[in-house]
């Protein structure tokens, strides 16, 4: 154990170092998605979670859209304990933090189960959590914990062939499936039981046991049957359940992008926004903003010598498959998702990048241990020779600035690079390639001079790995004060906090108008700046943090109901009048924007205020004449589709405080409004009197699921679709009770299939003699 740890403590000191300030609570990491997107969509968990409530439904966003049921929330993850005792913020940097830990051990127990010593298995370790790889999983919250868990999950496969461990390995297979289909992303989970069912049946074919192995994943789906039956009742009409993803080969990489695995965080820096190459991912930037696994852990991997026996042989096919196919585009490859069945649900092809990741991290481990055992530094040279020459070409070419380099390099980065973009980044590149270079040549200095202590020669390199890979990649882990996010944002003050707000720059919906140029004199870096902007004017995480009602701040991964996204996104086409009139239809309060409209595009839209902010103004509309909290509509108008339904509200004289345009078919109705009176009014739960002389439709201010229930006096009634996304109740003419609620019946029963799924691992661990095999 002592030397376990020995070789494991230059990796677990340098993440260690990084992610102290996150749980100290007084850094928070800021790059894309922590804050822009999952910060905003667990805001509300996290009240939930301290009242002791598990929502179904997220108040916050786009009227209420899915909370448990988006599986990007992990709203049954088990750190979100933590947020009993730490805000929602804190929380989300201690997931990162935590799982980062977690990727190492995970790693280290692969490395032990592949059949690696101690050093072999650290160095395992250390390749894979201070990869590019995994560095770029830090602003993905809904993707770190599945990156982590992975390869814990293919050791446990590889020890269940083992007599000696199947027991323990059986119930730790259960846990860890249960983990990783409630870790965010399905994708990754699916990944890495694939690619360890693949090597373990290689490595021990018939001595696999499957019917143990099936036990244990039905196990362990079961404990995660919450989050796979609320996921399944509302994917059918998410936009992913209608139309997946088009254009998926576009989110595959160009070959010519391998050049990041020699130069790290090639294509820019995410730090500061400079990221150039979206051309080359499919029109945006990468999801993996840098591969750079490290030279020392490329040149281990490399004399670790070619695979020996059918487990490395088919991890090394299945590696090559996932390169193949994720560096696929611009070949035939690309279209490959297209044509399988299912495959438009697969985004990002990206996420394959994990069977390379874990062949190399093994191969690395492999190499160490070759050279801690006595196996000689030669091997390790000679690799880093091969590595050394290339690097050598880049730096001279960059660094000298030739007419060759530069013509070669606009040629293979077409049309992503232009010459202007080659003239700011060719000596910055020039410098990483001698960094990197000198990171080589020091630890085969240091393999070199430790060459008759071949166990402090694996340190060595363990150690330039552990204290070269934070330098290079910092990039990709900006952090700011956390203190600034947790004040009160610039525009606060002039927004009621019980108003209804859409945020002209969240998606996008107002054009493309939140530009992330900032004005000059602003802070650097550059992303920093940004996110304070965007904090203060409001944008959609920082409302939600306060509690803040927005319309419209759909989550990007396309799990939110169908027409919400729908809508949202056909808005950034329309004219500023005609967005206008959607947000009074669905009932908006207040719209904020970043520029002024235009007097004859404002419509029945008034300037409630200007208020100056980071170099420029926003602007607080009031939106009157809008959908109330609650209506009863005698005048009624169908439309079989969308566009009909906005064809509809755009028409002159359109009222949204006395007709409602419902989905559907028929006759135009005519009657007057009736009257509401609340009896009830809850998250889920709404229970109304009505009283109308000619009857009509009920439409509440609330996004339509169809996990909604309705029922008229104790008989039920179908709620439908009214005013482009809104729910809605038809009533009789009179006096009724209508009670709407959601309906929670299949989440009861999961929750017991879950429990006996968890005693169903405990009892398998107490018949099996958890931590300790017979004989």
């Amino acid at each position: 154990m002592r030397r376990a740890l020995g070789f494991a403590a230059p990796a677990l000191l340098a993440i260690g170092v990084t992610v102290a300030p996150w749980l100290a609570g007084s850094r928070t990491l800021i790059l894309r998605d922590v804050l822009n997107t999952h910060l905003g969509l667990r805001a509300y968990l996290g009240e939930a979670v301290r009242a002791g409530e598990l929502p179904l439904v997220d108040p916050l966003r786009a009227g209420g859209q899915p909370l448990l049921g988006n599986p990007n929330t992990l709203a049954l993850y088990p750190d979100n304990l933590l947020l009993l005792v730490g805000s929602t913020l804190w929380q989300e940097n201690a997931h990162f933090a935590l799982h980062w830990l977690v990727a190492f051990a995970a790693a280290f127990w692969l490395g032990r189960a592949w059949g690696l010593g101690h050093e072999g298995a650290a160095g395992v370790g250390a390749a894979y959590a201070l990869s590019g790889y995994f560095y770029s999983q830090l602003n993905l919250y809904n993707a770190v914990a599945g990156a982590a868990l992975a390869p814990a999950l293919v050791a446990a496969l590889l020890e269940l062939g083992e007599a000696r461990t199947r027991r323990r390995a059986a119930v730790a297979l259960g846990a860890l499936w249960a983990l990783l289909l409630l870790a965010g992303d399905p994708i990754l989970a699916a990944l890495a039981l694939g690619v360890g069912a693949t090597v373990a049946l290689a490595r021990h074919r018939r001595a696999l046991p499957l019917g143990r192995l099936a036990f244990a994943l039905a196990l362990g789906s079961l404990v995660a049957a919450p989050q796979l039956v609320e996921t399944a009742r509302l994917l059918p009409e998410s936009m992913r359940g209608f139309w997946g993803y088009q254009d998926i080969g576009a989110d595959t990489r160009a070959p010519a992008t391998l050049v990041d695995l020699l130069i790290p965080v090639f294509f820019g820096r995410p730090d500061s926004g400079a990221v150039w190459s979206g051309a080359l991912f499919g029109g945006h930037p990468p999801l993996y903003f840098s591969l750079f696994p490290g030279l020392v852990a490329l040149a281990l991997a490399l004399a670790a010598g070619r695979p020996l026996g059918r487990d490395r042989w088919a991890l090394a096919a299945l590696a090559a498959l996932g390169l193949a196919l994720a560096y696929s585009r611009g070949t035939g490859l690309a279209t490959l998702f297209d044509r399988v069945p299912g495959g438009a649900l697969f985004r990002f092809p990206e996420k394959l990048l994990l069977l390379p990741a874990l062949a190399l991290a093994l191969a690395a481990g492999a190499g160490l241990e070759r050279l801690a055992r006595g196996g000689g530094v030669r091997p390790f040279a000679r690799a880093a020779g091969a590595l050394a020459i290339p690097l050598v070409a880049l730096w001279l070419g960059f660094g000298t600035g030739g007419a060759a380099a530069e013509r070669w390099t606009l040629a293979l980065l077409a049309p992503a690079l232009d010459a202007a973009t080659y003239g700011e980044e060719r000596l910055r590149w020039a410098g990483l390639a001698m960094l990197a270079l000198a990171t080589l040549l020091a630890a085969l200095a240091a393999a070199a001079l430790l060459r008759r202590r071949p166990a402090w020669a694996a340190f060595a390199l363990l150690a330039v790995h552990a204290l070269s890979q934070p330098f290079f990649l910092a990039p990709l882990v900006p952090t700011d004060d956390r203190d600034f996010y947790a004040g009160e944002p610039a525009l606060g003050p002039h927004v009621p906090r019980q108003a209804v707000i859409v945020h002209g720059g969240v998606n996008d919906l107002f054009g493309t108008s939140y530009d992330k140029h900032l004005p000059p004199g602003a802070m650097e870096p550059r992303v920093a700046a940004f996110e304070r902007m965007a904090f203060d004017e409001l944008y959609g995480f920082a409302g939600v943090l306060q509690g803040r009602r927005y319309e419209f701040n759909f989550a990007p991964e396309g799990l939110d109901h169908f027409v919400v996204q729908a809508v949202g996104e056909g808005m950034k086409q329309f004219t500023d009048p005609k967005r206008v009139e959607i947000l009074r239809a669905t009932g908006a309060e207040l719209l904020l924007l970043h520029r002024a409209l235009l007097p004859t595009d404002a419509g029945e839209a008034r300037l409630r205020a200007e208020i100056p902010g980071h170099g420029r103004s926003m602007f607080v509309y009031e939106l009157p004449g809008r959908l109330p909290d609650l209506l009863l509509a005698g005048d009624v108008r169908f439309a079989p589709n969308v566009n009909e339904a906005l064809e509809t509200i755009w028409e002159e004289g359109f009222d949204p405080t006395m007709t409602a345009v419902v989905a559907g078919s028929g006759a135009a109705r005519r009657g007057p409004a009736g009257n509401v009176r609340r009896i009830a009014e809850e998250r889920e739960r709404v229970e109304v009197e009505v009283d109308s002389a000619a009857g009509g439709f009920l439409v509440l201010r609330r996004a339509f699921l169809p996990i909604w229930r309705a029922e008229v006096d104790g008989r039920p009634v179908k709620p439908v679709i009214a005013n482009l996304t809104r729910l809605a109740v038809e009533v009789p003419a009179g006096r009724h009770v209508v009670r709407l609620w959601v309906s929670r019946r299949p989440l009861h029963a999961a929750l017991a299939g879950s429990l006996l799924g968890i005693v169903g691992l405990l009892v398998l661990a107490r018949a099996g003699g958890l931590g300790r095999e017979r004989r």
